[in-house]
């Protein structure tokens, strides 16, 4: 017969029946319960639930306008964009450029249409619509 190895001898540790003390069971007895007491009460310790769903999208959390910049030739050229999201996935319309003399009313008209409540589609049509107008 074949005896498994181990790292420490458990013979030698011999398992001791636990104890009971009552001393302890008075001491126990004798402490201040009263703050257990009322928590454990349901009525006073549940809030009141909501009727009403609160899972409600602002819409600057959906779609937004923002500024970025390119370097290009040790110059950095800023340009609007449209970014709105489907899903997780974030999508981006290019604008214009912030120095072009038509970028502030573009901006303007797009934050606009953000705030009337506008779907992104119909922002990105907008934006689409100015590609062939000479400034």
């Amino acid at each position: 017969m074949k005896r498994q190895l181990t790292l420490f001898d458990l013979q030698q540790y011999e398992q001791s029946p636990p104890t009971h003390d009552p001393i302890w069971d008075e001491i126990v007895r004798e402490q201040d319960n009263h703050d257990t007491q009322q928590a454990s009460k349901a009525d006073s310790a549940v809030r009141e639930q909501v009727n009403e769903d609160t899972k409600k999208i602002a819409p600057e959390h959906t779609h937004w306008l923002e500024e970025y910049w390119v370097k290009r030739c040790g110059k950095k050229h800023k340009y609007y964009r449209y970014c709105w999201m489907t899903g997780r996935k974030i999508n981006r319309c290019h604008i214009c450029s912030v120095n072009l003399p038509d970028a502030g009313d573009r901006k303007l008209a797009i934050e606009a249409a953000i705030n009337s409540g506008r779907e992104p589609k119909e922002i990105e049509n907008l934006i689409h619509s100015w590609r062939g107008q000479v400034l």
